[in-house]
């Protein structure tokens, strides 16, 4: 399978954070959407903590409980439908090519929450898969994971 046939079956994965506008805009992270080497990533992000209650009416914060950190179950559905052939070494050594990054999603009354999100670049992905010399299968029903 070629890189771009590849390129096409990772879009059917793509699954953006739960706040893209707030990841993009923060001071963490720059991604460039006009970039041509950035082509999509697949993502799982969740709350590690932060704040809820402060409104108009109600100046007390609240702490916001972290949430269990997620499993990475959209990578791997991809893997498990596409690359059935990889090994436990190849998949524990994927690791490596898995980032995470801390963001803050602030509201206009300043209520705010602290959230991790994990990802995998889709040209990372690929070159793992092409350096491993993982065969990948086009199954034509291929699923598409939901938040």
């Amino acid at each position: 399978m070629n890189k771009s046939e590849l390129m096409k079956l990772l879009t059917n994965y793509n699954v953006e954070p739960a706040s893209f506008h707030d990841y993009k805009k923060s001071n963490l992270e720059k991604v460039d959407l006009k970039d041509p080497s950035f082509q999509g990533f697949i993502s799982e992000s969740w709350v590690v903590g932060g704040t809820t209650g402060n409104n108009l009416w109600v100046k007390e914060d609240e702490l916001l409980s972290a949430e269990p950190e997620k499993s990475f179950d959209i990578l791997d559905s991809f893997l498990m439908n596409h690359c059935p052939s990889i090994t436990l070494i190849q998949y524990k050594t994927l690791a490596a090519y898995i980032n995470e990054q801390d963001y803050r999603v602030t509201e206009y009354y300043g209520n705010n929450s602290e959230m991790r999100l994990k990802y995998i670049r889709f040209n990372d992905l690929i070159k793992f898969i092409e350096k491993n010399k993982i065969e990948v299968v086009n199954k034509e029903k291929s699923l598409k994971m939901k938040k």
